[in-house]
């Protein structure tokens, strides 16, 4: 017999994030309506915010850099979070870090206010009793 898999429909407004629980087997389906930048990807183990979805642990142990169908990405513990089952983008960036005013300001020499994955993403980790400023 098997579970029947609920379907989540969430829109999420740019310039903001959201954060939700998904179980194991759940699939999280992201859509670009406008073709543009999708999202910024954090994953955490429930009950274990310090273990979270590692760019570095994830490039290392598929061997290259560019992520795709297929490829897993795993935790800081090299523990497996999750798989990219299927992709029409092709390929992901898992180099940079979510964007911030310091990133900005360092690599940019932007220094005026600017919109941050980092900034809006914040507030939807706070229901769950952890942020993602260690990132």
């Amino acid at each position: 017999m098997h579970a029947e898999k609920s379907n989540i429909s969430v829109r999420i407004p740019p310039q903001s994030g959201r954060a939700f629980k998904l179980r194991r087997e759940e699939i999280l389906l992201v859509t670009d309506p406008f073709n543009e930048q999708v999202s910024v990807l954090f994953a955490l183990k429930d009950g274990e915010s310090t273990c979270g979805r590692s760019s570095c642990r994830s490039i290392d142990d598929a061997g290259k850099v560019w992520l795709g169908t297929g490829d897993v990405l795993y935790a800081n513990a090299s523990r497996k979070m999750c798989t990219l089952v299927k992709s029409t983008v092709g390929r992901h960036d898992f180099l940079l870090t979510p964007c911030s005013l310091e990133r900005f300001e360092v690599l940019d020499r932007h220094l005026a206010h600017h919109p941050t994955c980092f900034k809006n993403l914040q507030p939807a980790f706070a229901p769950f009793g952890t942020s993602i400023d260690r990132s």
